[in-house]
C-alpha cells in the first residue's frame, strides 16, 4: 500500500500527539499518578484502557481462532465478556475493602496472604502482561508495516520508541490519557 506525503504527516502528527499527551501528563507528576494515575481512573477511562490493551490481542488471537475453529470461536470471547461481568462486583468489593493502601495486586496478596502468595501473584501478572505487551507490539508493528511499507522490525522499533517516550515521561497516567485518545 503506497502512502502519500499527507499520510506520513498524519502518522507523524499522531505520534507527536501521543508524546505531547505524555509531556502534559508528566507536568503534575507524583509517584501516585505515575504508578496508578492517582487512583482516579474513571469508568470511561477504565473502559478505554482495557479496550486499548486488549485490541491488539483480540485482533490477532480472534483472527487465528476464527481460522482454526470457525464461528464457534465466538464462544471464547463471549466467555471473556461474561467473566468480566461476573468479576466486576468482586472487583468493586475488593477495591472498597482495600481502600487506597495497595499499588499492585501482589501488595494486596502480601498483606492478606503472605509473601509466598504475593510471589505467585506477581509471577502470574508478569507473565500475563508480558504476553499482552508482545501481542500488542506485534499487532501495532504489523499495522504500521502494512500502512507504511516499512519493515516489521523498523515498525516495531518506532512504535516501541513512541510508547516508551510517553510511558517514561508520565507512567500509567500517560497510558490512560493516550488510551482515551486511541
Amino acid at each position: 500500500m503506497a502512502l502519500v506525503t499527507l499520510d506520513y504527516i498524519v502518522i507523524a502528527l499522531y505520534f507527536l500527539a501521543l508524546i505531547i499527551i505524555g509531556y502534559f501528563a508528566s507536568r503534575k507528576q507524583t509517584s501516585e499518578s505515575f504508578l496508578i494515575s492517582e487512583r482516579k481512573l474513571g469508568f470511561l477511562s477504565g473502559i478505554a484502557t482495557i479496550n486499548a490493551t486488549k485490541t491488539g490481542a483480540i485482533l490477532l488471537v480472534f483472527t487465528a481462532l476464527l481460522y482454526i475453529y470457525g464461528f464457534s470461536a465466538m464462544w471464547y470471547f463471549i466467555g471473556v465478556v461474561l467473566g468480566y461481568l461476573v468479576f466486576l462486583p468482586f472487583s468493586a468489593l475488593l477495591h472498597k475493602k482495600s481502600g487506597a493502601q495497595y499499588y499492585t495486586l501482589s501488595d494486596y496478596f502480601y498483606h492478606n496472604y503472605g509473601k509466598t502468595s504475593s510471589y505467585f501473584a506477581s509471577a502470574i501478572v508478569i507473565i500475563t502482561m508480558v504476553g499482552f505487551l508482545i501481542i500488542n507490539l506485534i499487532a501495532s508493528a504489523k499495522v504500521f508495516e502494512f500502512f507504511t511499507g516499512l519493515s516489521f522490525s523498523l515498525s516495531a522499533i518506532l512504535v516501541s520508541l513512541v510508547i516508551l517516550v510517553y510511558l517514561l515521561m508520565a507512567g500509567f497516567d500517560a497510558v490512560v490519557k493516550t488510551d482515551v485518545l486511541q
